[in-house]
């Protein structure tokens, strides 16, 4: 799929996600969700759980209905690649560049922001059920990777919006 340029802006995407890591934490507590979730399917639970909430949306202009299980699951295993990209790695580019071509995507098949990010916050919930069953190091280490899991969506909805919104500017230019 054919995007237009990729989250162009004066700072490197490092550097903004930096912008959100007041503590020093956000790097390595996003790592340690990666393992945590790396078990049992963790990931793909997560995936299940985004796509599930997408097609049960009217506004994504896909129910369940209208893909097979082996599509579903497909996508599912799509979606958790995606969300573990951005645990084990959260400020490298790879995952942005999918948030950006996830959001173009939909767009271009009339599927409003807002579905997309009323979804993730499925997968972000699951994420958090995943941790709060998988954590070993007491409340204090639960409340960090609550505070990233949070740090991280932002994060992901600020990339999306944003790169929507330059899409819009320069349309509205031409």
């Amino acid at each position: 799929m054919k995007t237009t340029m990729l989250a162009p802006e004066a700072r490197d995407f490092a550097e903004r996600v930096r912008e959100y890591d007041w503590d020093g934490e956000l790097v390595g507590y996003a790592r340690r969700i990666a393992a945590l979730l790396e078990p049992d399917d963790g990931w793909l639970q997560v995936g299940r759980s985004f796509l599930d909430r997408y097609c049960s949306l009217p506004a994504s202009g896909l129910a369940h209905g209208d893909i097979s299980t082996s599509t579903f699951e497909e996508r599912a295993a799509g979606c958790a690649l995606y969300a573990k990209l951005k645990f084990d790695d959260p400020l490298g580019t790879a995952w942005r560049d999918r948030a950006i071509v996830h959001a173009e995507h939909a767009r271009k098949r009339g599927v409003p922001i807002a579905t997309q990010l009323a979804a993730l916050t499925r997968a972000h919930g699951r994420t958090l059920e995943l941790i709060a069953e998988r954590n070993t190091e007491g409340e204090s280490a639960l409340r960090l990777y609550a505070c990233v899991v949070q740090r991280l969506a932002t994060i992901e909805a600020e990339v999306m919006t944003a790169h929507l919104s330059r899409i819009d500017e320069e349309a509205a230019r031409h």
